[in-house]
C-alpha cells in the first residue's frame, strides 16, 4: 500500500482498474459491490462512527477527493485484508489457543464490507464464513486510519 494516495501523499500513483468503475456510482447509490483480491466486496458510504477522529461526514466533493485513494486501496486489497485480518486475530487472541486455531481463523474470517466513514477513516466488516469463530448474528469491524492502518476492533450485532 505504499503507493496508495493518503492525506500525507495525495500525489501517489493511482491504478486505473476498469473493474472499479462501479465506484463512480457510490455518491448517488450509497453502496456498490466490486471484486477485490478475488472476492466480492460490498462498499458503502456510512457516516455513522466518529470516535477515531472528528472528521466531517463525506459529501460529494469529499468523495471525489477520496476516489483515487479508494481505487488504489482496492487494487492492493490483498495486502490491506491480510494486515487487517492479522490485527483482528491479535486483538481477540488470548494466547492459549489450540494449535492451528490462528490458521483456521485467518482462513474462515473474511472482510465482506468496506464502509467509508469519512474522508480518511474506513472500516472493514468481517464475517465468520465457518460459523465457529463468532457467535451467530455477530460480525467484527476493524477500523482504519487515513494510512489504512488498523486501529480498533468492535464486535457488532
Amino acid at each position: 500500500m505504499s503507493t496508495a494516495p493518503t492525506p500525507q501523499n495525495p500525489g501517489a500513483p493511482v491504478p486505473d482498474d476498469p473493474g472499479f468503475a462501479a465506484l463512480d456510482r457510490l455518491p448517488d447509490a450509497r453502496e456498490v459491490t466490486v471484486r477485490a483480491a478475488g472476492r466480492d466486496l460490498h462498499i458503502t458510504l456510512d457516516s455513522g462512527y466518529r470516535e477515531i477522529s472528528a472528521e466531517p461526514a463525506l459529501d460529494r466533493e469529499g468523495f471525489a477527493a477520496l476516489l483515487p485513494r479508494l481505487r488504489a486501496l482496492l487494487a492492493g486489497f490483498d495486502t490491506v485484508r491480510d494486515r487487517s485480518t492479522g490485527f483482528l486475530w491479535e486483538w481477540g487472541a488470548t494466547g492459549d489457543e489450540p494449535p492451528g486455531e490462528r490458521a483456521a481463523f485467518l482462513r474462515d474470517t473474511a472482510p465482506t464490507t468496506l464502509a467509508i466513514t469519512s474522508a480518511v477513516e474506513l472500516e472493514l466488516h468481517y464475517e465468520d464464513m465457518s460459523g465457529t469463530h463468532l457467535m451467530d448474528g455477530y460480525w467484527a469491524v476493524v477500523r482504519h486510519d487515513g494510512g489504512m492502518n488498523p486501529v480498533d476492533v468492535t464486535i457488532e450485532a
